[in-house]
């Protein structure tokens, strides 16, 4: 008889009926997984657009250092094979290059360091080449030059083409906006 007691107080006990059922549960489940669903994609897109920006930043950099290094260099831009070293160290009116500032060495440097590229296959790499590989950020014309980021393995080749992948463009697009 006590046991009765105890059971039915039990069934009437304030923390059962204070308690959720399995249909209560998987309802807020459901509605957190959509309140996900919404908001990942936005977040994500945010940081593809933050890429790109940054992309757009680093190509005007380049260029700029490139333009400033012609102006001193009568018209000729950095060659292919040194471009690095004659943009972020000293060099002279032919071109040629040094670690200190010396009479002979006085132009420049046109940049600190190459920035790494923020977007990508090679994210994060620092190279400069006229063609992609592996641990080349940035894609370098020395005729007219210009940089772009080394966005796949099968870029072009040819930097002289006006064919520009889809995020490259949409990074241009960012600088053409920009006043």
């Amino acid at each position: 008889m006590l046991e009765e007691h105890a059971v039915a107080r039990l069934r009437q006990s304030p923390v059962l009926l204070r308690a959720f059922s399995l249909i209560e549960l998987v309802m807020v489940v459901m509605i957190i997984g959509i309140i996900a669903a919404i908001a990942v994609p936005r977040m994500s897109r945010g940081a593809d657009r933050a890429a790109i920006n940054a992309t757009a930043r680093d190509v005007n950099i380049l260029d700029k250092a490139a333009e400033m290094y012609a102006a001193e260099h009568w018209g000729r831009y950095p060659n292919a094979a040194e471009v690095v070293l004659q943009l972020t160290l000293y060099t002279d009116e032919s071109g040629a290059w040094s670690a200190s500032r010396t009479r002979r060495y006085y132009l420049g440097p046109y940049l600190q360091a190459i920035p790494p590229a923020p977007m990508g296959w090679q994210k994060g790499a620092t190279g400069v080449a006229q063609v992609p590989g592996v641990g080349i950020g940035w894609l370098y014309n020395p005729r007219r030059g210009k940089f772009r980021l080394a966005i796949s393995a099968g870029d072009a080749p040819e930097l002289g083409d006006e064919v520009v992948p889809a995020e490259a463009a949409a990074a241009e697009a960012v600088v053409a906006e920009d006043p």
